[in-house]
């Protein structure tokens, strides 16, 4: 692992709040960003996002994610409409402070489940984001707009959901496959977690199998 400080960067998103966020910045050069967007019950130090930011960092990338709480209930008790725009607004505020932090050749984009309803609105709404490289971990494809703003990706994109998944969609997960440059890893009997339930030695199994093909995206289509 390369050396890296961990920071807290001061970031003000929706209604000029602050970004609760840890920027993992490398000691030596980095050529890239990453933004982690969690889900609203899974953490950036969950698996799922912790080997997916040591995996970046180990690729010259500096890692920041977002910490904040959207259980409190000043976000629970907004419209949805006004769910998304704090959560657009905060991963603006996160792309455009993490951006000043040096020259970057790429920008990538991981989210988990709620992450991934951030993404597709950021990329509905700015369409300079389109140049970007995606991860997609249990996308919630039950808001179309999910799917319309990764369908308007042109770079490459790594989808991954599991069959036991109640938010699993086998029709969007169909559509994303055939689209050029995007890649799917569909795991039969996981969860939400892409865990297996009740089943601890098999769950770490099979998230060995999910980091190696996030590693092999990432070397083959994003650090080629």
């Amino acid at each position: 692992m390369p050396a890296y400080d961990m920071l807290f960067l001061e970031i003000k998103g929706y209604e000029h709040l602050p970004v609760k966020n840890r920027f993992i910045r490398l000691r030596d050069n980095a050529s890239a960003l990453a933004l982690i967007l969690p889900g609203i019950l899974y953490s950036c130090d969950d698996p799922l996002l912790y080997y997916t930011s040591n995996l970046l960092l180990e690729r010259s990338t500096d890692v920041l994610q977002l910490w904040s709480d959207y259980t409190i209930s000043d976000y629970q008790s907004r419209s949805k409409e006004k769910q998304l725009e704090w959560l657009v607004g905060d991963a603006n505020a996160m792309i455009r402070v993490g951006q000043s932090q040096r020259e970057y050749q790429k920008l990538i984009l991981v989210g988990k489940s709620l992450g991934t309803v951030t993404i597709g609105k950021l990329l509905l709404e700015d369409r300079t984001l389109s140049n970007i490289y995606t991860i997609w971990f249990t996308p919630l494809f039950g808001f179309r707009f999910v799917l319309d703003g990764a369908l308007r990706l042109r770079n490459p994109g790594l989808f991954l959901g599991g069959t036991a998944d109640r938010t699993y969609s086998a029709d969007a997960f169909e559509s994303i496959r055939t689209h050029a440059g995007f890649e799917t890893l569909i795991l039969d009997g996981v969860n939400h977690s892409l865990e297996f339930d009740n089943d601890i030695l098999r769950s770490i199994g099979t998230m060995k199998d999910i980091m190696l093909v996030v590693k092999n995206f990432l070397d083959r289509s994003v650090f080629s």
